[in-house]
This record gives structure tokens, sequence and C-alpha cells, in this order.
């Protein structure tokens, strides 16, 4: 009889913990449905194929690309093919999700990294100009107009590039 109880008193405790652990369960999954980010808007509206022309302004100069006959050269007085794989990989920031967006403040730029940014980049006429990064998530502040975004901080180095960085790299027996 002793035994029976100790049985049906393991058996409850038992069915208590399957309940606890359902419960947590659910509440967990719960918890994440609501965490869900909403679908993030691309940085701009720029359909990356049909840009003819990228201007790069940083401490190391100004540069400008320029789409001819489908391929990407570089423009000034030592114009030269430009790498196609570079431009595109910096041509992604235009599809890049803004994860936050908020109208730019009249004053306290500082805070963003934007009131004297290192650099821009002029996109067919877009300017994104470069800020400072989050400081707990490090995601990097852009401006584009009156708008602040919040991107994933993966375009940097296209920013603070010099024009030979989008040189593109001869193949034997070119000059």
């Amino acid at each position: 009889m002793k035994r029976r109880l100790a049985m049906h008193r393991l058996e409850r405790m038992n069915l208590w913990l399957l309940i606890l652990v359902l419960l947590l369960g659910a509440l967990v999954w719960l918890t994440l449905q609501q965490g869900r980010p909403v679908s993030w808007q691309p940085l701009t509206g720029i359909d990356p194929a049909r840009v003819e022309r990228i201007t790069i302004h940083n401490q190391r100069g100004e540069f400008t690309l320029r789409r001819e006959a489908g391929r990407w050269r570089l423009q000034g007085p030592a114009p030269a093919a430009a790498d196609p794989a570079r431009v595109r990989s910096l041509l992604k920031i235009l599809t890049t999700p803004s994860r936050e967006r908020f109208p730019a403040p009249e004053s306290g730029l500082e805070a963003f990294g934007l009131a004297h940014p290192r650099a821009w980049i002029e996109i067919d006429g877009t300017r994104i100009w470069l800020g400072g990064t989050h400081p707990y998530n490090h995601h990097r502040y852009l401006r584009i107009g009156e708008t602040i975004h919040l991107v994933k901080d993966i375009f940097p180095h296209h920013f603070l590039a010099g024009a030979q960085a989008f040189r593109a790299t001869p193949t034997p027996g070119e000059k």
C-alpha cells in the first residue's frame, strides 16, 4: 500500500513537472513570436542595376565611378576600369535593411557621428553620409536627406577607400 502511494506521488509529481515544462515552452514560444522583427525597409528605393554614377568623398579625396556601356570606369585624370565585384559590393548598401530610421534632429548630430561626417557617397544623386556606430549594438548611423538610418556595419570600408581600391586588377597581357 505504501509502495502504491509512493508511486502515485511520483506520477503526480511527474505530471506537474510535465505541465510546468509545457507552460514554460509555451511562454518561450509566445515571447519569440512577439519578438520577431518586422520586415525592414531597404535603405533606399534605388535599383542597383540601374545606377549610372557613384561619387565617393572622404579624407583621401573625391572620385567618381561611372557606368559606360555596361562596365564601370573610374573617372578623372587617370581613368581606368573599375573592379566590378567591388562596385557590386558597394551597391549592396542601397538595398541593405534600414533597421531603424528617424528624423535627423536640428542639433545634436554629434551623438550619431554626423556633425562632421568622415565620408559620403552619392549614388545617382542620393547622398549617403557615414556616421558613427551605435554604442551597444555597433550598427552604423547613415544619413540620407533629413533621415537617419541604422544599418548593419558592413560598408564603411567602401566609404573610406581611395580610388585605387576600386581600380580593376589588370589581367596578364593588359596595360
